[in-house]
C-alpha cells in the first residue's frame, strides 16, 4: 500500500469520488455497520477538486471500509473539538487524508 503520498497526487488517480473532509452524526452497531453525514465533502473529477456536495452520508461496514484503503497520505493532521457536553475537556482526533472504497449517496432524512 502506498504511504507518503501528497493529497494532489493522490486525487490524480481518482476518475470520478468524492473528497470528503468533514462529517457529522456518525452511528454504529454491534456488527461493525456505520452511517456518518457529510458536513464538508466535494466531487473529485478527473482528478479535479470540484462543486461542494451537501446533504450526503457514507455508510457500510468498518471492516470492509479499512480492508478497502489503497493509499495513506503524509498530511495527518490533529483536529482539536471543544465539545458542548464537555467545555473545559478538549479532545482531539487526527488523521491523514486517504483513498479508500465507500459508500456515498444523498442523505434520505
Amino acid at each position: 500500500m502506498p504511504r507518503n503520498d501528497t493529497f494532489a497526487k493522490m486525487r490524480n488517480g481518482i476518475d470520478d469520488g468524492y473528497y470528503l473532509v468533514d462529517g457529522h452524526g456518525a452511528s454504529g452497531d454491534e456488527n461493525g455497520n456505520f452511517t456518518c453525514r457529510v458536513s464538508e465533502g466535494y466531487r473529485i473529477r478527473r482528478g479535479v477538486v470540484c462543486e461542494p456536495i451537501t446533504d450526503y452520508v457514507v455508510w457500510g461496514c468498518g471492516a470492509d471500509f479499512l480492508h478497502s484503503i489503497q493509499n495513506i497520505g503524509k498530511d495527518f493532521k490533529w483536529f482539536e473539538e471543544l465539545s458542548e457536553e464537555r467545555p473545559l475537556a478538549p479532545y482531539a482526533v487526527g488523521a491523514p487524508t486517504i483513498t479508500a472504497k465507500m459508500n456515498v449517496e444523498p442523505w434520505q432524512g
